[in-house]
């Protein structure tokens, strides 16, 4: 079995309500957001995710956490080394 890199991160889940341009209706869609947002930034996060629809409201729904993973050679392939003081990249 592989192993994996594993990463805790908080998500921010909100029902969404959009107009629907084609129907001229509004519309409404839960959606997560990847770390605790307020209301603006879902809007914004939501607006670039449907941007063939007008975002009109944001509720947030609640926060959670979920836990995320990568396999340890997917991860290698992506990763760059960092720093261990500033975590930041070495230059190469």
């Amino acid at each position: 079995m592989a192993k994996y890199v594993t990463r805790e991160m908080d998500v921010t889940v909100a029902d969404v309500f959009y107009f629907d341009r084609a129907t001229m209706e509004v519309k409404v869609t839960r959606m997560q957001f990847g770390s605790k947002l307020n209301e603006k930034a879902c809007e914004k996060q939501a607006q670039l995710a449907m941007p063939d629809y007008k975002v009109v409201e944001v509720n947030i729904v609640g926060y959670n956490k979920k836990l995320y993973g990568v396999t340890v050679s997917k991860f290698m392939e992506c990763a760059v080394e960092l720093d261990p003081t500033t975590r930041k990249p070495l230059e190469e």
